[in-house]
């Protein structure tokens, strides 16, 4: 068993260290001096690993604290605010998300990466070791991840109570998942119908009755010692199950196999491009009628037909906004109407949250979904031919699909604001639009802010490979730097007028940017990979 583990740890260790060679190579400027003998020196071979593990073991804290933080801190903090019982509310919501759901869509024995393809199929380790293994390896791991942020949540001594549970918990949920499959040849986690229908009861169980203060008491009895001994003896009979149980082999045999890798694999990358595929068989007549654009020529003449062609993908997620925005807006009118006593509320909602309009326009910019139809429909066949990779080409086009996706942007930019002014007449302060006349130029502002990063980044990068896939480091690294940056600026403090200037400027000077790095760097980096 030991042999196994260290077995699977070594492979697990190269093949870390391959995929953060692989990244680094990546990285434009630096990728250059990253020699290909690289993947075959041990010695700088094992540091990239070792350097990768760290990162790795080091990345399993921040996994655990977002999850706690999103899924369990926020929303148990907003729910207790009456109340004041954050603990209760926090185990009630953590209770039903980690120790119902979370066991039975995700199995150490019906896992949805290759690794056990590469371990039993291509290196030949026996099942059964190398499934439990797995799960001892996973759940260690878990412990030690979960229990930091358990501690700072709870307590200590309830935060180690509750990690410690959540473990044995686990392996009496491992030994439910071996017994269905041993009784009736099915694996739960592969029950799409049933699991679909969990995705949604859960935390509709976790959050919905909370919102009406219906308090369900696991904290009466979880912490009791008397149910830690019984999860305890519970573990241990289904830890002697699971370590005498004979049908790992018929397991490994229904995941283990090439077309299932196969199709695991075409499902990921159906899935990132699905949104921005169109049946061309819907297109309308007129939609193909290039002739339209006779005046136009070179890649203005390409964009307009493009953009024409593909109006109803392109403008979907704007659509929604509108929509989405129009129902806030209906709401926001009739709680006016209802409670008049709160319009002040939200009127200075208005007035000193100006910042938060960073992050609420970069959740609506429909800028990268753009992009990635653009080159899934598009730009994945032009790349192949020479002629389009030049600079000026690649200026050219970049210019004029900039016009276009900003005013696929600027709309709901426009909706929205029409929306707060509606909302400041029904609460009785039309005097607060003039007042508010800059916030609405930083939302237009920032609508065209994110229009021109997105596409930017596009060519600058140009993240997306011929096999519809994404494997650019940079490209993720530079979304959750804008991500936190976004997030962090929300909470400034600033009158409406200071933000709205400094956006505005800030716009301008990051186009004046933009553009310079796009005909400077997307010759070399706009291209397919």
């Amino acid at each position: 068993m030991i042999r196994t583990f260290t077995n699977t740890y070594k492979f697990s260790f190269v093949q870390g260290a391959n995929t953060f060679i692989y990244f680094i190579k990546r990285i434009p400027l630096i990728g250059k001096k990253v020699p290909e003998s690289f993947y075959s020196k041990t010695k700088a071979k094992i540091t990239l690993g070792i350097i990768f593990e760290i990162m790795s073991f080091l990345f399993g804290f921040i996994k655990k604290a977002v999850y706690i933080g999103v899924m369990i801190a926020l929303p148990a903090l907003y729910l207790s605010k009456e109340s004041g019982n954050l603990q209760e509310v926090a185990l009630q919501i953590f209770f039903i998300l980690s120790f119902i759901l979370g066991p039975i869509i995700n199995t150490t024995f019906m896992p949805r990466d290759e690794k056990p393809f590469n371990m039993i199929r291509l290196m030949r380790v026996d099942a059964k070791k190398y499934f439990i293994s797995e799960m001892v390896y996973t759940r260690i791991l878990a412990f030690i991840h979960f229990t930091p942020m358990m501690m700072v949540l709870f307590s200590p001594v309830k935060g180690l109570i509750l990690t410690f549970e959540f473990i044995l918990i686990r392996f009496i949920w491992e030994f439910i998942h071996l017994f269905v499959f041993s009784r009736f040849n099915k694996m739960i986690s592969n029950m799409d119908i049933f699991i679909g229908t969990l995705v949604i009861i859960c935390p509709l169980l976790a959050y919905v009755p909370l919102f009406f203060h219906v308090n369900i008491g696991f904290h009466r009895w979880i912490y009791d010692y008397r149910i830690i001994i019984l999860l305890f003896l519970l573990s241990v009979l289904s830890l002697r199950y699971i370590f005498k149980y004979k049908r790992f082999k018929d397991i490994s045999k229904i995941i283990c196999t090439k077309d299932n890798i196969l199709e695991k694999q075409k499902l990921v990358k159906d899935v990132q491009f699905k949104d921005v595929e169109i049946n061309e068989k819907k297109i309308k007549v007129e939609d193909l009628n290039s002739n339209i654009y006779e005046n136009k020529q070179g890649y203005e003449y390409l964009n307009a037909i493009f953009f024409k062609r593909y109006k109803k993908l392109l403008s979907k997620s704007s659509k929604y906004i509108i929509i989405g925005s129009l129902i806030v807006t209906i709401v926001a009118i009739g709680f006016v109407l209802w409670k008049p006593s709160d319009k002040g509320g939200i009127i200075d909602f208005f007035k000193n949250k100006t910042s938060s309009w960073i992050f609420v326009m970069y959740f609506l910019s429909t800028t990268e979904r753009i992009c990635k139809a653009m080159f899934f429909n598009c730009d994945i066949s032009l790349l192949r031919y020479g002629y389009y990779r030049q600079r000026e080409a690649i200026f050219s086009n970049f210019k004029s699909r900039l016009k276009r996706v900003v005013v696929f942007n600027i709309l709901p930019a426009l909706v929205i604001c029409c929306c707060i002014i509606f909302i400041l007449i029904a609460s009785g302060d039309p005097k607060a639009i003039l007042e508010l006349s800059y916030l609405f130029l930083s939302i237009i502002a920032l609508a065209c802010f994110f229009s021109i990063h997105h596409l930017a980044i596009y060519y600058i990068i140009q993240p997306y490979t011929a096999n519809l896939e994404v494997k650019s480091p940079l490209f993720r690294g530079i979304n959750t730097v804008m991500y936190v940056v976004c997030y962090m600026c929300s909470g400034i403090d600033s009158s409406s007028y200071m933000f709205s200037i400094g956006v505005i400027i800030f716009t301008v000077i990051y186009m004046i940017i933009a553009l310079t790095l796009v005909y400077k760097l997307a010759p070399k980096t706009f291209r397919l990979k």
